[in-house]
């Protein structure tokens, strides 16, 4: 919802709550009122002069976790904020005197913001988009506040789903070794997505049967994670068929528990020993999710809330799910990748079904072999690759990746989550961007023979956070100065190279106007444009 939407609902409001006989002739009775505030989607509460509550509608009343208006107006504003934490539009907690309602009585006019409610309670987050607007008495004090509230918790949590998804999906595709890559996914869930983070790896044994293996184990208390590990030794899984990893290895399908204090789950303890470390480790809620591809069961991951006090629900459940699907893919691929460095045959099948940008090139950097999503990275089929050089495929590219292929070649050692930047474009349109791991490729005797990468393009989350870091810069430059032409002159530099190869701005002034900044690439045709006259029309 825009401010202009909030800066309209608060002037109705201001003059429905200002100028009641001017609704009188059309027959508006306070039950009328109340109905019309009451059927507005949005949340709506009223303070007076002292910061009390003197409306609230049911809308407002959900947001805080309570049934009605009249129940909210029946806590005291002290009481009521003990039961939440506020956290501000980054997650971090915000200081009450800095909420936008506060703000209001200070600064004398309307104040908005994003803001979190995270429930003590329950550790449940709702997030809303809050927009304060001041009315005041004949004597020019703020006699009311209104404050609108849009419930912006379902478009956090989509927007803060898709981000975590391209982060994890990214760090996936970045290594062929799972194991490593596993670690790094366990410190991205924790503690942005979860308290503590444990992977078993299913293995195949000689005689045929699986046996679970601990991968990653995280916790972000330190002290706990001791805890975690010892409870873990002494309760392995494997050794209790009631154990929620146990259950789903057997039935491949989540769980989620909700309630994971001790007390909950002493049922499932095995003594009272058992009891004891769950205590200790102050749980309240888990996921198990199984890490599975093509069919089969590669292991799972387990993910849990504590400290923190967030509680996990189905939302939590379907992320972690589908991390879990990902995760097995790429745990899928690096343990066929593992196959295809024993038997070349192998290969093709590596190739096909992986996800990311897989090639290898031989002692002269010819292409020897490419997937499909390699070849589309490069616009050509996989038969046009083979044979050719990297100057000869992507001659724009050569200069860059040349020397990273022949370092890997030269020293045995991998090259990983290198970035690559296409800066030869002349368009930003054009200019595309990757992320790459390179590897020696060996015989069985460990001789150097080529060198394999996987790529994958990230133009799109490159051109997103260019666009952030642009719209953060141009408005530190905006608020940092107030004369104009240089404002005008960050304006320009700000622009180029980002948007642009060259920036001019111009100014209308009295009829007139003037060139007040002029920035190029090239510097030599900067000089030039300054030496041009600056009044370039004039009216008249």
């Amino acid at each position: 919802m825009s401010s202009t939407r909030y800066e309209d609902d608060a002037s109705r409001l201001r003059e429905d709550a200002t100028a009641p006989a001017r609704l009188a002739p059309l027959g508006a009775s306070k039950d009328e009122l109340e109905a019309i505030f009451q059927s507005v989607g949005d949340g709506i509460t009223v303070q007076g002069a002292q910061g009390e509550l003197v409306y609230a509608n049911d809308a407002a009343a959900r947001l805080c976790g309570l049934r009605s208006g009249e129940e909210l107006l029946q806590i005291p504003v002290a009481e009521l904020m003990q039961r939440f934490e506020i956290l501000g539009e980054d997650g971090v907690p915000l200081p009450l005197d800095q909420l936008p309602n506060r703000r209001t009585y200070g600064s004398r006019r309307a104040e908005g913001g994003v803001v979190g409610y995270r429930v003590h309670a329950s550790g449940e987050e709702r997030w809303s988009e809050l927009r304060s607007t001041p009315i005041f008495g004949d004597d020019g004090t703020a006699r009311l506040v209104i404050n609108v509230f849009r419930d912006i918790t379902e478009e956090r949590r989509a927007q803060s789903r898709v981000r975590f998804l391209v982060e994890a999906s990214t760090l996936l595709a970045a290594s062929l070794d799972y194991e490593s890559t596993l670690a790094d996914l366990a410190r991205l869930l924790v503690p942005e997505f979860a308290d503590y983070c444990i992977v078993d790896a299913l293995d195949d044994t000689v005689d045929g049967e699986p046996r679970l293996r601990e991968v990653v184990i995280s916790h972000r208390d330190p002290a706990r994670e001791v805890l975690l590990r010892e409870l873990r030794r002494r309760h392995p899984p494997d050794a209790n068929e009631s154990h929620p990893v146990s259950d789903v290895l057997r039935s491949a399908e989540p769980c989620l528990v909700e309630d994971a204090r001790p007390e909950a789950l002493a049922h499932d303890a095995v003594d009272e020993e058992h009891v004891a470390l769950l205590r200790a480790l102050e749980a309240v809620s888990y996921i198990v999710v199984p890490l599975a591809a093509r069919g089969r069961l590669l292991g799972t991951i387990s993910l849990g809330t504590a400290e923190s006090g967030r509680r996990f629900g189905p939302a939590e459940l379907e992320l972690a799910g589908e991390i879990a699907r990902r995760a097995a893919v790429a745990i899928d691929n690096a343990l066929l990748f593992r196959a295809a460095q024993e038997s070349f045959a192998q290969l093709d099948t590596l190739l096909v079904s992986a996800p990311v940008g897989i090639g290898f090139w031989d002692q002269n950097l010819r292409f020897v072999r490419v997937n499909d999503a390699l070849a589309a990275l490069n616009r050509l089929t996989p038969e046009e690759h083979v044979g050719r050089t990297l100057a000869e495929v992507i001659p724009t590219f050569a200069p860059v990746l040349e020397p990273l292929y022949r370092s890997v070649l030269e020293s045995g050692e991998p090259i990983v989550h290198t970035e690559s930047t296409d800066e030869r474009a002349l368009l930003q349109g054009d200019r595309r961007h990757w992320l790459s791991s390179y590897y020696p490729v060996r015989t069985p005797e460990g001789e150097v023979i080529g060198v394999g990468g996987v790529i994958m393009e990230v133009t799109d989350r490159k051109r997103a956070d260019d666009r952030l870091r642009l719209l953060a810069e141009a408005g530190e430059l905006f608020s940092s100065s107030l004369d104009r032409e240089e404002i005008c002159a960050r304006i320009a530099r700000v622009a180029v190279p980002r948007l642009a190869d060259s920036c001019s701005v111009y100014l209308a002034v009295e009829g007139t106007l003037e060139r007040v900044a002029s920035v190029d690439l090239d510097r030599k045709l900067e000089e030039a444009m300054a030496d041009l006259p600056v009044r370039v029309f004039e009216s008249g």
